[in-house]
């Protein structure tokens, strides 16, 4: 039986220096094996212990679609590969079960949305649409394949020891001396021509301007769109979301890259024509401005749970209220739903002084604070 590496510690890019990098930062996390393929632009890098063969990369031979969330289900799991072009969004498996499958099209929402990606799913093998019925929508495009045989395998997809080299590198070394030497002899030339040239004035651009500003409230009708949000961008293939923040020009991403690049970035985000490239140092982040405020309060079952029985923890000031919640799901929409009309519920007397939330896991610590516009017995 072969031993597939499905997950394994995953990277691309269109650089091989990249790559280069990666693979020694490999080595020293104590990885044995590695596989290497270039798909378009960007090569594919796979680093594992103890498997002999990528499926990701077989998948992508054997399947012709150019954009495509794969699934086949192999014993008690389902296999899923997902890649949008050249870029490989992601490798994973999943249980049969309802929470399993759950789990799949949670991560795969946005590959195969008509508003997103637009990913075919391509279901392999008969039977396993029957499985996945009751999470299938009408505007994912369906294609049903053969399974793949995966007792085979292909030259492609062998990983080989980590102490190999890239199949590149005797080449890029070998330019690389090449062109030390041409260096060599220019500047050997160079220091016999004449010397009479002036250096050009270099200068300084003005140092930006600082603004000041000061620090906005917001109306507690402006969130009813952050569970949606925190939703989609859960799971980002090259990308991490940290954390989400209210701003002075609306709302925030930040992000940490791990193998994607800008455009694999606006191409999953919702609406990325609205949102703004920033960065500060090292850090990367996104802003835009809030959407329109909710003008009605949802539809809510006043015998559901309260806040607190939600996880929700409120704490109170003569001035101020703070709302936290650990462990927010943002997949179960009953618990923002409740949040959203509570907060509805105290409009008439608070605005939001702060909001945030930090990834952790595929869950959120959320962080609201109030303040109260009003005198008034709270709510």
């Amino acid at each position: 039986m072969i031993d597939w590496c499905i997950t394994g510690w995953r990277q691309q890019s269109s650089k091989k220096t990249q790559i280069l990098e990666w693979l020694a930062d490999a080595r020293r996390l104590g990885f044995e094996r590695y596989g290497l393929i270039k798909q378009g632009h960007h090569y594919w890098l796979c680093c594992c212990n103890d498997a002999d063969y990528d499926l990701a990369i077989y998948v992508r031979e054997q399947v012709n679609v150019n954009a495509a969330v794969f699934v086949q289900q192999e014993q008690s799991r389902l296999i899923c590969v997902a890649w949008n072009g050249d870029t490989l969004l992601g490798a994973s498996q999943f249980a049969t079960d309802t929470v399993g499958i759950k789990s799949l099209f949670c991560i795969t929402q946005h590959w195969l949305a008509a508003d997103g990606m637009r990913c075919s799913l391509v279901i392999a093998g008969r039977g396993l649409r029957e499985i996945l019925e009751a999470q299938l929508t009408n505007d994912i495009t369906i294609i049903e394949v053969d399974e793949i045989n995966f007792s085979d395998h292909s030259t492609g997809s062998k990983l080989r020891s980590i102490r190999r080299s890239p199949f590149w590198l005797k080449r890029q070394i070998f330019m690389a001396v090449g062109g030390l030497l041409l260096s060599m002899t220019a500047a050997f030339s160079w220091s016999y021509l004449p010397q009479s040239m002036n250096s050009p004035v270099v200068k300084s651009l003005p140092s930006p301007e600082l603004i000041k500003s000061t620090k906005p409230l917001w109306l507690v009708t402006q969130l009813g769109h952050v569970n949606a949000l925190l939703n989609k961008v859960n799971y980002l293939a090259g990308w991490q979301v940290q954390r989400w923040q209210l701003s002075e020009q609306g709302e925030q991403l930040w992000l940490q890259p791990t193998y994607g690049t800008k455009p694999d970035l606006l191409a999953q985000i919702p609406n990325p024509s609205e949102w703004r490239w920033l960065q500060r140092g090292s850090s990367i982040y996104i802003e835009r401005e809030l959407p329109a405020p909710l003008t009605d309060s949802p539809s809510y079952n006043s015998n559901e749970l309260s806040l607190e029985h939600l996880g929700f923890s409120l704490t109170r000031t003569s001035s101020r209220i703070i709302i936290k919640h650990t462990a927010l799901d943002t997949s179960d929409g009953k618990m923002w739903q409740a949040l959203s009309h509570w907060l509805i519920d105290q409009s008439a007397t608070t605005q939001i002084r702060s909001a945030g939330a930090e990834a952790n896991g595929f869950f959120w610590s959320i962080s609201i604070e109030l303040e109260t516009t009003t005198q008034g017995t709270q709510r």
